[in-house]
């Protein structure tokens, strides 16, 4: 059974997006479909170098733009399938907008002030699914312009975005969020 359908159905609609023509690359968590030859990678952020005492979260996709060796990540993409209350909302974005860099296998790529576009998926279903699903939405949605009025760190751009896995307009809404970012 899989475990993290939202999670594999935005990796999969990366993967589509062919962003390689553009110089970009996406790089999955495992729960994403992992488009590597690495069985267990884990998309971690650092605030300095590779040790372990400075890592400061995982993220379920960052897509990288490759410009002669000079690697960036521009986006960073973070799934929420279940827990929708305000600290684990804003402590993703927090960890992630602190990182410094991105580090695998010895491979540092930096992670640049105000130049990042954070987007955190929210499994619409589930959300309405829970207790107190009459005022969830809107509390996550005072959280999101709330963040928008005060960025710090690496990201310049921070969306919010509800998505039902059945409906494929949510999909293209995150697709063109992507791509107007990327501006491809």
């Amino acid at each position: 059974m899989n475990e993290h359908p939202l999670h594999e159905e935005i990796g999969k609609q990366l993967l589509e997006m062919n962003l390689e023509s553009a110089k970009y690359r996406p790089i999955l968590d495992v729960a994403c479909g992992n488009n590597t030859n690495e069985k267990k990678q884990q998309i971690s952020l650092f605030v300095h170098g590779e040790k372990s005492e400075n890592r400061l979260c995982k993220v379920d996709a960052i897509i990288i733009k490759e410009e002669d060796g000079n690697d960036a990540i521009k986006i960073i993409i973070e799934i929420e399938e279940s827990g929708f209350h305000p600290t684990k909302i804003c402590g993703k974005y927090l960890t992630s907008a602190i990182a410094g860099r991105y580090v695998y296998k010895g491979k540092t790529i930096p992670i640049y002030k105000n130049s990042v576009l954070f987007i955190q998926v929210i499994d619409l279903p589930k959300l309405l699914r829970e207790k107190d699903n009459s005022k969830k939405k809107e509390q996550l949605e005072i959280i999101k312009d709330e963040i928008n009025k005060k960025q710090i760190g690496c990201i310049k751009q921070y969306e919010l975005i509800f998505i039902d896995k059945e409906n494929q307009k949510d999909f293209d809404k995150f697709r063109v969020i992507i791509e107007k970012h990327l501006n491809i």
